[in-house]
């Protein structure tokens, strides 16, 4: 069964709100990973933290609706496996930091999964 017009709608204003949301949580980590001076970000990426974890179920659901997204997998050398296939074990999948890795490769790829899973609603 397809959505309804209105379901469509409220699945777009949900992963609009939830993209912006995350996509300035990214952003805040990233600049705080890069400074030289430590975390400058603390209190407002704790504040988005929380509202994106209430925002997770909605989100997931919209997210879920539009058939596009993401299922993370171990590493082969762990075993290789499915590691999540929903938003809520995603989006604060971030792994320490190394030499070439910032810990952000996952909420990277979930934010490149926002505009396909709007342009289905579309």
């Amino acid at each position: 069964m397809s959505d309804s017009t209105e379901q469509i709608r409220e699945h777009l204003e949900v992963l609009t709100e939830f993209e912006g949301k995350y996509r300035e949580f990214v952003r805040l980590l990233e600049e705080d990973r890069q400074s030289d001076f430590g975390s400058r970000n603390t209190a407002r990426i704790e504040t988005l933290q929380r509202e994106i974890l209430e925002a997770v179920p909605r989100a997931d659901i919209a997210a879920k609706a539009s058939g596009h997204w993401l299922t993370t997998t171990h590493a082969p050398a762990m075993g290789g496996g499915v590691r999540s296939n929903h938003l809520g074990g995603q989006v604060l999948d971030i792994e320490e930091t190394g030499l070439m890795n910032d810990g952000l490769n996952i909420p990277r790829m979930i934010l490149q999964m926002f505009p396909c899973s709007l342009v289905r609603f579309v």
